[in-house]
């Protein structure tokens, strides 16, 4: 009985590092567009912030390097060409894989992890605003490339 415990044990650490490994590894071969992008309730009258952007921010990719280095590509168009083509900031996955944390200077934003594959990256955060008491959610989607 106790082999049969220690064996199930075994099984289930190995299970649970494969997914890890394999969510770490989704994360970090792919280049990620965003393909959508919604707040609810809507701000303004808005759901689709995505359809808000401009289109020299829609052709932008994410890169999550291994050393938790984020680098932002501006893509194809920059909505400035005076800025550089690639700004590093930083990201961070908890330890099981379901909160996703993106680092600037002066902020960190964190978002649950909803889906996480070879092709799809699915966050969601919600926040207050401290003027008006609403909570908003944000639901972000990407497709990798």
């Amino acid at each position: 009985m106790k082999k049969l415990a220690a064996i199930f044990l075994i099984l289930v650490l190995f299970t649970s590092s494969c997914i890890f490994r394999d969510d770490m590894q989704a994360l970090t071969h792919n280049n990620w567009r965003l393909k959508s992008w919604t707040i609810s309730p809507a701000a303004t009258g808005v759901t689709d912030l995505y359809a808000q952007l401009p289109d020299c921010k829609k052709d932008d990719l994410l890169n999550f390097e291994y050393e938790s280095v984020l680098i932002t590509d501006e893509g194809e168009t920059k909505c400035n060409s005076a800025d550089p083509q690639t700004v590093n900031s930083y990201w961070h996955m908890n330890d099981d894989n379901t909160e996703l944390t993106f680092y600037d200077d002066t902020t960190s934003t964190t978002y649950e992890v909803k889906n996480i594959s070879r092709k799809n990256l699915e966050l969601e955060t919600s926040f207050a605003d401290e003027a008006t008491g609403i909570t908003y959610t944000w639901k972000k989607s990407y497709k990798s490339l």
